[in-house]
């Protein structure tokens, strides 16, 4: 049943190349955080349309550790260690659907490489992800995570992280 350890290690087919940036991910998450009991998975390779059935993705439902089960669903209530560990996700990966994305995803990240690691301001997971963070970390309650950039949002951000001209590029 969900938010539970689950019922044991599983076998999961990867693209040679996807399980490299999984198992950099899970090598630097677990320096950061100490190595859990488990990741709780709802699927890598399934046989549905998408990254999943191109062995490129994977979903986290929950991360066990000794003192604390990190538990997606309950983002809200532990957006610290959440917000902190779905950072280390989007460092290794370009899509991330996290529990503000949408109703289908409150439960489970979804993780693939189907997109380019980058700011965007159009892209709605990134937009959710740093909505969260200015709202949850920074405590800038004026942020509403609707996935919509716009002035409130960008200025909380300039509060936070001063702008950066990236003129000489």
């Amino acid at each position: 049943p969900y938010g539970t350890l689950g019922k044991g290690p599983r076998r999961v087919r990867l693209d040679s190349n996807f399980l490299v940036l999984t198992e950099a991910f899970a090598a630097e998450l677990w320096s950061r955080t100490g190595t859990p009991a488990a990741l709780v998975s709802a699927g890598f390779y399934v046989e549905k349309a998408g990254r999943h059935s191109e062995g490129r993705a994977f979903d986290i439902d929950s991360i066990w550790y000794a003192d604390k089960p990190l538990i997606t669903l309950h983002a809200p209530e532990d957006a610290k260690r959440y917000l902190a560990v779905e950072g280390i996700i989007r460092r290794y990966f370009g899509t991330v659907l996290n529990h503000w994305y949408n109703k289908q995803h409150r439960d489970h990240w979804h993780v693939d490489n189907g997109s380019p690691i980058r700011w965007d301001s159009n892209s709605r997971s990134r937009v959710v992800f740093v909505q969260a963070a200015l709202h949850y970390i920074f405590g800038k309650q004026q942020v509403d995570i609707d996935g919509k950039w716009g002035n409130v949002s960008a200025s909380a951000l300039n509060e936070v992280v001063p702008p950066v001209d990236f003129e000489w590029l």
